[in-house]
């Protein structure tokens, strides 16, 4: 590795000490406040490069999850809101690489795809764990995630429905008794 690596680990390193996962559950993250510094000095350096070769370059020892937590951070601290980053995202689907693809579904602040297309999410994942039966507990993370997601778009739906027959009704009653014109 040369010596712009050799930085680049020295940024990262830090960062990734910072960063403690759950053993019981690896989505369960947490860090102290003076990572946003760090993240901040990594992105002075790096942002106007390829950023996120040279962390997965720089990172193939380190735990996915720590590498995931790095990429939510970052997600909310560079210039493009995080549309580099969700490039990469989609690039990794689509590529041969288990370990991108691993990190990747361990970015958690934002879906993995459009959530436009749930069907075509829940396509990619059964893809994507047939192919690569190690990333199983990764893919029912977002498998869970995007039925929750269903679910709480059918319950604002019926809500919402709900809520409009009851307007209707109640606007019956008071056109009824003389209320409401």
């Amino acid at each position: 590795m040369n010596s712009n690596y050799d930085d680049v680990k020295a940024h990262l390193r830090p960062i990734y000490a910072l960063i403690k996962i759950n053993p019981q559950d690896p989505f369960d993250r947490d860090f102290d406040d003076s990572i946003f510094d760090l993240v901040d000095a990594f992105l002075e350096e790096y942002e106007a490069s390829d950023y996120m070769k040279l962390i997965m370059d720089c990172s193939t020892d380190e735990n996915i999850h720590k590498i995931g937590c790095l990429l939510d951070i970052l997600i909310w601290s560079t210039s493009d809101n995080g549309k580099k980053l969700d490039d990469w995202r989609m690039k990794a689907f689509e590529n041969e690489n288990q370990r991108d693809i691993e990190v990747a579904l361990c970015v958690t602040n934002t879906y993995p795809m459009t959530m436009n297309d749930i069907p075509a999410l829940i396509k990619k994942l059964h893809e994507i764990e047939i192919k690569f039966p190690d990333t199983k507990p990764l893919c029912d993370y977002w498998m869970i995630a995007a039925q929750k997601y269903l679910d709480r778009e059918q319950a604002q739906k019926s809500r919402n429905s709900i809520q409009y027959q009851v307007k209707k009704i109640l606007e019956g009653f008071q056109k009824m008794f003389g209320l409401k014109k």
